[in-house]
């Protein structure tokens, strides 16, 4: 039977892997998705422990080549959380008759992860959505599209693409993994409890919650929520300095125990193609125009290195070394807050309301150099920390 502890990623694939239905993947202890196993049903087989991501030894793949991309697509660029890679590798396995499995939102901003069989859903699949996703039944999916010889491209976290080959028990030809550089995962209950709290201080009801719209800053840590007010549609502007679950989620304090001691941030990847921001791009001075952002893009197989050869992307390879300093989720986990505990009690235990008020009381200064950061440009800022340094 599946023992429980710390380094629980909650990836289902215990849940899959167990012939008799004995485990659920429910929210429990802290409020973080868990296995439950119904011990009137579970005959100790050891499945369970058997497609763990703990416990197996992946397939580890080491990289083979580093790229700085962008979108030629405009418009898609324009709706992707930084260079549009994604959409663009996601396009190109819809054309050749493929489907794709990525996380959506579905009803009412919950997270999970959904098939997308045709360029018209590819839409969902893009943002960051800044919570868990729950897996539901897209492992079995993946495997029955796999048997009925389809091509599937499956995104997600690195602990989700370590569950989805451990229940698949292997790999296929025709599967492609994209695993994301990830800092951490929060739970939905928290960002369920955030959401209720905006709705009701704004008087709106939330449709989409976007973490980083280039509809408002661009390129950066800002976004865009979309409500409904009285029958009108409206936008309103946030920032990870001014919001509290956001702000929490950033500084890494609200993250699922295992994230701080995560196995697979490293360099030996276990996705076909790593992907996340670029940060950092502009210190390299390429030819790039990456004002609506600029996508890194790592390939750690034959397989990653042949898709992206069928994108519409501008790529710059660029040097690995300049790349960590800007990603250190590639080299180490997220360092643990010290008061990642009372924050994480205070979010099960506290309404909204409650929450805010200690947020803006003990991050009074982080909050203001926040704002202060979007006052002014960076050219304004560098020019007074010369003056401020003289």
């Amino acid at each position: 039977m599946i023992s429980l502890n710390s380094d629980c990623t909650g990836c289902g694939a215990c849940k899959f892997a167990c012939p008799k239905d004995a485990i659920e993947i429910n929210y429990s202890r802290g409020n973080f998705l868990e296995p439950v196993v119904d011990l009137d049903l579970c005959v100790d087989c050891g499945f369970c422990e058997k497609v763990c991501p703990n416990n197996i030894t992946t397939n580890n793949k080491n990289i083979k080549s580093v790229f700085a991309g962008v979108n030629n697509d405009v418009e898609a660029l324009k709706k992707s959380t930084s260079g549009g890679a994604f959409y663009s590798i996601a396009e190109s396995v819809l054309s050749m008759g493929g489907v794709v499995y990525g996380c959506a939102y579905t009803e009412h901003l919950r997270a999970k992860h959904v098939r997308v069989d045709n360029i018209e859903n590819l839409v969902r699949l893009q943002g960051s959505k800044y919570v868990q996703s729950e897996i539901g039944n897209t492992y079995l999916d993946v495997k029955k599209d796999l048997e009925s010889k389809r091509i599937v491209l499956f995104s997600g976290t690195p602990c989700q693409i370590a569950g989805l080959y451990g229940f698949l028990d292997g790999d296929y030809d025709d599967l492609i993994t994209i695993d994301i550089i990830c800092h951490g995962v929060s739970s939905q209950l928290f960002f369920d409890k955030y959401i209720k709290w905006y709705e009701k201080k704004h008087n709106i009801v939330v449709n989409n919650y976007d973490f980083r719209s280039k509809e408002n800053k661009g390129w950066s840590l800002s976004g865009i929520v979309i409500g409904d007010k009285k029958g009108k549609e409206i936008k309103r502007k946030i920032y990870y300095f001014s919001e509290f679950y956001y702000f929490y989620f950033l500084k890494g304090t609200i993250y699922r125990s295992s994230c701080y001691t995560c196995k697979y941030t490293n360099t030996h990847r276990l996705g076909d193609i790593t992907l996340g921001d670029c940060w950092g791009i502009e210190s390299l001075n390429t030819n790039l125009s990456i004002k609506n952002g600029c996508s890194l893009i790592i390939l750690n197989s034959d397989k990653g290195i042949n898709l992206l050869k069928k994108t519409d992307i501008e790529l710059i390879e660029i040097p690995f070394e300049k790349v960590i300093s800007y990603n250190r989720q590639l080299v180490e986990p997220s360092i643990k807050p010290q008061n990642r505990k009372s924050i994480i009690d205070r979010f099960s235990d506290l309404d909204g309301k409650d929450i805010d008020r200690a947020f803006k009381k003990e991050e009074k200064k982080s909050i203001m150099i926040g704002r202060i950061k979007y006052l002014f440009p960076s050219s304004a800022r560098k020019l007074l920390s010369r003056i401020r340094n003289k």
